[in-house]
């Protein structure tokens, strides 16, 4: 498991490296030091408990230091970030559905490696809060599903005003509306935590994300995804056309399928459609663009981010099964990020 997600940070810190003064620069503080291969030598002794020691970390922090905010809530509820430092929290808009995804995968597969049920109830007090206070009304065309955004420090989630951030305006999703490719992401996040607690209120929450996801569907082209990057959760109105991320979209309805839960024969053409959609489309011209929440509304798809086409890669590695090519397509992902 943990060299999958070894993936990004490896790509990035490489590419950093490739720019820095060996002899002067600091990574996070401590002199970058590289063996005579020039590769990043580990500031943690013995480097063979440096993984270990950077999760154990990570975790202590999210678990038991991570502020309380003036809300009363800790941070992660209703913001996005702390400033390095003083750990103040930013007044810039929160990314509540993607995170509490990545949650989940986080703490299932720490909780696999060390046998720590914390960070699981940590993530389960994360998927709770949105139940609560990010979840559109069932009513809706796009019902019972999260929102992706909020403003900071708001106590509900609604989709971000981007126009009260002075510093950018017109940032995020705008009030009402969701974004598609986090309904997959957080969909598979409850139907992981269902799998990992036996608690059904989680496996309903899944299924009324794919069962959104498949009633919503379109063929789409170059410049549309299948899902739209952004749209009106009550209307339908689309704020912004394409997200070339449909990989997560694509796990929910795959797992639901594996399952046999739901509207499967619904879930299965779902599928298909997205999948030789990304086929077709990015995994051909790397228009791996449409994912963060905090960015300007795109009319077309060159706001290219890594996350999207390496999550791809990640799931090729664990199913090449699904691409006889998954071999090519991986080394291409790789190079192009």
């Amino acid at each position: 498991m943990k060299w999958f997600k070894a993936i990004t940070l490896a790509l990035f810190l490489s590419a950093l490296l490739s720019s820095l003064s060996i002899s002067q620069d600091k990574l996070n503080e401590h002199t970058v030091q590289l063996d005579g291969q020039k590769k990043l030598i580990s500031w943690v002794q013995p480097q063979n408990q440096a993984y270990d020691r950077i999760v154990r970390l990570a975790w202590d922090f999210l678990v038991k230091r991570v502020p309380v905010e003036g809300n009363g809530l800790s941070a992660y509820y209703t913001y996005c970030c702390l400033e390095q430092g003083s750990g103040k929290a930013v007044e810039w808009p929160h990314n509540p559905a993607g995170l509490a995804a990545m949650l989940v995968d986080s703490a299932a597969a720490y909780y696999a490696y060390s046998g720590d049920y914390e960070p699981v109830k940590l993530a389960q007090s994360v998927l709770d809060y949105q139940f609560a206070h990010g979840t559109t009304p069932k009513g809706w065309l796009w019902g019972g599903v999260p929102y992706a955004s909020s403003n900071a420090g708001a106590l509900n989630y609604r989709g971000s005003d981007g126009f009260l951030y002075s510093q950018k305006p017109n940032v995020g999703d705008g009030y009402g509306y969701i974004e598609p490719d986090k309904v997959g992401e957080l969909g598979e996040g409850y139907l992981k935590f269902y799998e990992l607690t036996g608690n059904t209120v989680y496996r309903e929450h899944a299924l009324a994300c794919a069962d959104a996801l498949s009633s919503n569907i379109r063929t789409g082209d170059a410049d549309h995804s299948p899902w739209p990057f952004r749209v009106n959760a009550e209307t339908g109105v689309i704020g912004e056309q394409y997200s070339a991320n449909v990989i997560g979209p694509i796990k929910l309805l795959a797992e639901l399928i594996r399952l046999n839960m739901g509207n499967v024969g619904a879930y299965r053409r779902a599928q298909k459609i997205a999948w030789d959609w990304m086929m077709k489309y990015p995994m051909q011209n790397h228009a791996w663009s449409g994912y963060f929440e905090d960015v300007y509304k795109y009319d077309k798809p060159d706001n290219y981010n890594q996350y999207s086409a390496l999550e791809t890669a990640r799931y090729l590695m664990q199913h090449p099964e699904e691409d006889p090519t998954w071999k090519q397509h991986v080394s291409e992902l790789i190079s192009w990020v």
